[in-house]
């Protein structure tokens, strides 16, 4: 009996503060669809050369006042370097593809900016693996070069164009480090910080 009176208490006071919610707010909760294109990075002792990202989002905008929101949300993105990691590696370019969940704190400013700052974990889809062309039975050919889970820090800065559609700049700052090492390689004791820096166009709505 007691749980089903906390149960009902709760539900009371989740639908008061969202009778609340919809009386300050025209509309609470928005929904965000997010492009980008820009670089993506490495840094660390074993760090390649820039390559490109390309990701696509969703996210639900809830709004706390006039200023302040949250936002969660998922993405798809694609990685890929040009570069070889270590001066040994060959082939293919080094390709990945990622799932990423976020949680980000927005501040709508006075004009038509937005600033946003949250963190970001994101999971390695489709991993990228060493190919050693110079060596095929080198007993790093086919394993994978980085963890699978990444942590992050998202700062972002957009405008508002019209009703219904922005445009802007995001980031991720890797947290961890992803250089996923092996006893018997020496070439994988080290470091490798993943970050990405793109411009994105969105739709709320």
């Amino acid at each position: 009996m007691k749980r089903i009176i906390a149960v009902f208490t709760l539900s009371f006071l989740l639908g008061t503060c969202a009778v609340s919610a919809q009386e300050r707010f025209s509309k609470p909760l928005e929904s965000d669809i997010r492009l980008g294109a820009g670089l993506f990075d490495e840094t660390g002792n074993h760090a390649d050369k820039p390559g490109i990202a390309l990701r696509v989002s969703y996210g639900l905008d809830i709004k706390i006042n006039d200023r302040w929101s949250l936002m969660p949300g998922a993405g798809l993105k694609t990685q890929v370097s040009d570069i070889r990691h270590f001066g040994s590696v060959g082939g293919d370019p080094d390709y990945m593809s990622v799932a990423d969940l976020f949680l980000d704190v927005r501040f709508r400013a006075a004009g038509k900016a937005v600033f946003s700052l949250g963190p970001q974990v994101s999971y390695m889809i489709n991993p990228d693996t060493y190919y050693i062309d110079a060596d095929p039975s080198d007993p790093l050919n086919d394993k994978e070069k980085f963890y699978r889970w990444d942590i992050g820090l998202r700062p972002g800065l957009v405008f508002n164009v019209g009703e219904h559609r922005y445009w802007g700049f995001e980031a991720l700052i890797g947290l961890r480090n992803m250089l996923r090492p092996y006893d018997y390689s020496p070439r994988t004791q080290g470091s490798i910080y993943l970050h990405n820096l793109m411009f994105v166009y969105g739709w709320h709505f």
